[in-house]
């Protein structure tokens, strides 16, 4: 929650801080609201790639704290020079880039520990669970500043500054919980010990001058450990070349477009909620649009199980619905900006309040989509088909994609607007979620529960070759039919 809040709420901040500090040029508003994702990318590589070398529970904690640091200087963010007001935006450019690194720990880190300290039938629910509070976070933004905006009008500088450092007080109270409460990830513990009593055995070896295979122990702990020996470079690498190429790519590759519009469209809202300068208008469009989301983010738990359409589908299903809002949306805009221009030659049919009206619904709707599609499955796939061992890591590179897709939607955007227009830009990112559909379809499987306890059991002794083609077989083997053969062998 606390991160989507931090996301959300700088768009409304951003008009807050031109009326009190200057106009900001395209490329100083693109650089505050894409360098949190910039951040973010950083964050989601190096964390989730050291989350499988030394454990979950303290990078959590670790990541909470520059949430916190980011947030509350950001909040108490001043000018570089007095002379210069505009020098502000340079300060809280690099404030978002550290929060960024804590938003971006979160996603790996967070993944890991709800899947590894929760029953498999449960996980999807689980973490459908926590996109749901996420996704509570960008209401709670337009909760803060429509109030501030309501009961403080005329304090630009003071609201902008409460409804950002708001955001420090929920990181400060997390880190507090996360202090008091998280546990390490059992499957981590577990392979830790199983790594040092590799680490003696082979001491022992060495000592001794026993052969290897007089030392079944040896034998018998090497295959989970081979993967967890290497450097953090190489597992990389390893996974470049591995069979989990085309499931790192699919998660990837998909995170990212959906990316592109979630933050190309989501980041700038207001300017297309409200007329410009209208920022109350704006928080109440972003608190009502995100607030009828919420419960769609409630039904995912259900559509995301096995039981309805599963994760493939309900992918398909959202990406899809944001195209065809997006195409929706396009042609409200143009209709909306056509009544601006019109004159008596040319009446319209509808007022700019029901226009807007239906812009906001429209924008809702697509939310809405977004919250039972792949707001939950983006994160559900990259977090559920990899093995334990490496999950931090490619887990890390998929939703590094992701936010690297949306710092390309946060900085184009301004951009595409002025070459293409509003509706042209909304109808453009249209077709992004089009495509993420067809390549959900065409390269993330359709997985279930018993894939997911093959996967567990199985996940560090079998190969990967045999791993990856049972996430993808639609009839999954039991563990006796997968490892059978390649044990034998």
């Amino acid at each position: 929650m606390v991160d989507m809040y931090d996301l959300s709420a700088m768009n409304v901040a951003l008009d807050l801080l031109e009326q009190t500090y200057g106009p900001q040029s395209p490329a100083q508003q693109a650089m505050m609201t894409s360098s949190v994702l910039i951040g973010s990318v950083v964050g989601q590589l190096g964390f989730g790639a050291c989350s499988d070398k030394i454990g979950r529970k303290n990078l959590t904690l670790l990541v909470s704290g520059l949430t916190l640091i980011g947030s509350l200087g950001t909040a108490l963010a001043l000018p570089l020079s007095k002379s210069s007001p505009q020098s502000i935006y340079c300060t809280i450019t690099a404030m978002r880039f550290l929060l960024g690194l804590g938003i971006g720990g979160e996603f790996p880190l967070s993944a890991s520990n709800t899947v590894e300290q929760t029953q498999i039938k449960n996980s999807s629910t689980a973490l459908a669970y926590a996109m749901m509070i996420l996704n509570s976070g960008a209401a709670l933004a337009g909760s803060v500043f429509t109030g501030l905006l309501k009961f403080n009008p005329g304090h630009d500088d003071v609201n902008w500054r409460l409804g950002l450092g708001f955001g420090a007080v929920l990181s400060a109270i997390t880190l507090t919980l996360r202090f008091c409460l998280l546990k390490e990830s059992p499957v981590f513990t577990q392979q830790a010990a199983v790594i040092d009593m590799r680490i003696d055995l082979e001491a022992h070896h060495e000592h001794t001058k026993m052969p290897h295979q007089q030392t079944p122990l040896l034998q018998q702990v090497k295959p989970i450990t081979a993967a967890k020996k290497l450097s953090i470079v190489d597992k990389l690498q390893t996974g470049l070349k591995s069979p989990w190429l085309k499931p790192v790519a699919g998660a990837a590759i998909t995170w990212f477009l959906y990316d592109v519009s979630a933050f190309g469209i989501g980041l700038y809202s207001s300017d297309m909620l409200a007329d410009k300068g209208d920022n109350l208008g704006a928080a109440k469009s972003l608190l009502l649009s995100n607030a009828v989301a919420l419960p769609f983010s409630a039904l995912s738990m259900l559509l995301i199980s096995d039981r309805l359409l599963g994760r493939q589908k309900s992918q398909i299903l959202g990406l899809g619905g944001m195209a065809i809002m997006l195409g929706c949306m396009a042609i409200s805009q143009g209709v909306l900006s056509s009544s601006k221009a019109s004159s008596q030659d040319m009446p319209t049919h509808f007022t700019p309040k029901i226009q807007r009206l239906l812009f906001t619904t429209l924008f809702a709707a697509y939310n809405s989509f977004d919250a039972v599609g792949p707001g939950t499955s983006t994160f559900a796939f990259s977090s559920e088909i990899f093995p334990a061992h490496s999950r931090g890591t490619f887990h890390g590179i998929a939703a590094a994609a992701g936010k690297a897709g949306g710092a390309l939607g946060a900085m184009g955007f301004p951009y595409m607007k002025k070459c293409l227009g509003t509706e042209g830009s909304i109808l453009l990112t249209g077709g992004v979620c089009a495509l993420g559909a067809l390549l959900t379809h065409l390269l993330l499987p359709n997985y279930t529960n018993q894939h997911l306890q093959v996967l567990e059991e199985l996940g560090n002794t079998a190969s990967d070759d045999q791993l990856v083609k049972m996430i993808y077989d639609k009839n999954p083997p039991t563990n006796a039919s997968l490892d059978g053969p390649s044990t034998s062998a």
